[in-house]
């Protein structure tokens, strides 16, 4: 939410920390919103950086930021799947995934896919319980897609797991990518197809960018560093199943 963010901002402005760096992947903060956080940390002169899964905000250069984009691996694995046969998409995601979620729409429907509502499910629960709530709902259902788009790998994990219970595999009987490339991901379900943010880029680049603020003074020309993830195709994609060819 959007006012623990503000909250904690003025809270570490009003203990005069050196600087401030804010991760954002789980809420939409608006311009106007954003403005608002940059207005209170110059206001007590703390350099601020942001790090955003985003591909379209500039700050109006009034605030360091790494934006993290996403969108074209999502499009290159969404690519190969509809070139390996699959049209029909299910999404299972937490609801605090907002960014993704959204890209991941955007770029289906870039593809000339149909999402329909039913086919999308957001819960409020986290990790691999979430994967399995997700991958229940679409298996009760006779409208099962042959390919699935996961919040993370936790999620995408539960899904799986769920999926093996009742006798489905993937690629065999559908396909699914995720986000993250968490250690596991490459041991469990024979490789789990996944997105990979280059995570120590990121880190090194904030931390020096900030750093640099703090020795040297505010900088009244800010940056906006873009760093694109990178697809990590495993074993849980593939061509669509037969019972769709």
């Amino acid at each position: 939410e959007y006012s623990k963010v503000e909250k904690y901002v003025k809270l570490f402005t009003a203990k005069k920390l050196n600087g401030i760096i804010i991760v954002v992947d789980s809420c939409d903060i608006s311009d106007e919103q954003y403005e608002k956080i940059i207005s209170v940390c110059n206001a007590n002169k703390i350099p601020l950086l942001v790090i955003e899964s985003s591909t379209n905000r500039d700050f109006n250069s009034h605030c360091n930021a790494i934006m993290i984009d996403d969108y074209h691996a999502i499009e290159t694995l969404t690519d190969q799947l509809i070139q390996n046969g699959h049209r029909e998409f299910g999404l299972i995601f937490d609801r605090l995934d907002y960014n993704r979620l959204e890209t991941v729409k955007a770029v289906l429907q870039k593809k000339g896919i149909e999402l329909p509502e039913h086919r999308i499910y957001i819960t409020d629960k986290r990790n691999q319980i979430a994967g399995v709530e997700g991958m229940n709902y679409f298996l009760e259902k006779k409208d099962f897609p042959t390919a699935f788009v996961a919040s993370y790998d936790e999620i995408c994990i539960g899904a799986l797991k769920c999926a093996q219970d009742f006798g489905f595999k993937a690629p065999e009987d559908f396909s699914i990518f995720s986000f993250d490339n968490i250690r596991i991901s490459e041991y469990v379900f024979n490789g789990i197809t996944t997105i990979q943010i280059p995570i120590h880029k990121v880190a090194d680049i904030a931390i020096s960018t900030i750093m640099n603020e703090i020795v040297n003074g505010i900088d009244k020309s800010k940056t906006i560093t873009r760093i694109t993830s990178e697809a990590v195709i495993r074993n849980t994609t593939g061509p669509v199943p037969d019972r769709k060819r």
